[in-house]
């Protein structure tokens, strides 16, 4: 079955009156609102194979229709008309990142806050689930006398750091060492897939630079999430 421009035109017209009202969408109300030019009957029709295509559903049996996951996801792929921002809207989001953010958090917090202003909406930003992201990369680098930075990049793109200190007689050569064992060991490994076998692994391999190891992976896990930490011997 194919996606025509009839059909196009009545799940836009579902999707901006569901928006509007929160009410479900019946063939009478499209025609009498939206002056297609078809029957009711005919909307009808194209209503029921929009349901069989999965576009829209219907929340009870007496019910007109409501748009379903899918048709959001058509309507901002292939209905919805961008608009040029204005002059102000564009100075707006300039000077909202103008200062230096240091927390991926904090970047996010501005986005809503800026999209729920230029929009008069109200914004949702939502991340990756960190259960489900992956280690892309993990060093440590010697800072100064004691002082080092631990910096996890994740398979999502975010990248967290945190200064850490560390024996004095450390040095990046040490350091290099746990990084490339960590990085054999956890690459391409989730946050929610890794077992306390597998940590075992790496203290057995990293036994004389325990208190480093210990400082990292805790580091690690608070800095990346709040999720449940793995409990250590």
């Amino acid at each position: 079955m194919k996606m025509d421009e009839r059909k196009q035109q009545i799940l836009l017209a579902i999707i901006k009156d569901y928006i509007s009202t929160a009410e479900p969408v019946g063939s009478r109300t499209i025609s009498r609102k939206y002056k297609l030019g078809v029957s009711p009957a005919t909307i009808r029709n194209e209503m029921a194979d929009l349901e069989e295509m999965g576009f829209i559903e219907q929340p009870h049996t007496s019910a007109g229709r409501i748009p379903s996951n899918l048709g959001y996801r058509y309507y901002v792929d292939c209905l919805m008309q961008l608009e040029q921002l204005t002059e102000q809207e564009e100075g707006t989001i300039r000077s909202g990142y103008e200062n230096k953010v240091r927390e991926v958090a904090e970047v996010l917090n501005r986005t809503g806050r800026m999209l729920a202003q230029l929009t008069n909406y109200t914004a949702l930003v939502q991340t990756p689930q960190l259960g489900k992201c992956s280690y892309k990369h993990i060093q440590l680098v010697l800072m100064g006398p004691a002082q080092a930075i631990i910096i996890v990049v994740m398979d999502t793109g975010a990248v967290h750091h945190q200064m850490m200190s560390v024996p004095e007689n450390i040095t990046q050569q040490d350091l290099d060492q746990i990084s490339g064992v960590l990085n054999a060991k956890l690459q391409g490994k989730t946050m929610g897939s890794i077992r306390l076998t597998l940590i075992k692994e790496i203290y057995f391999e990293l036994a004389r630079h325990r208190n480093i190891l210990d400082l990292a992976i805790e580091l690690m896990q608070d800095r990346i999430a709040s999720a449940r930490r793995i409990n250590l011997p």
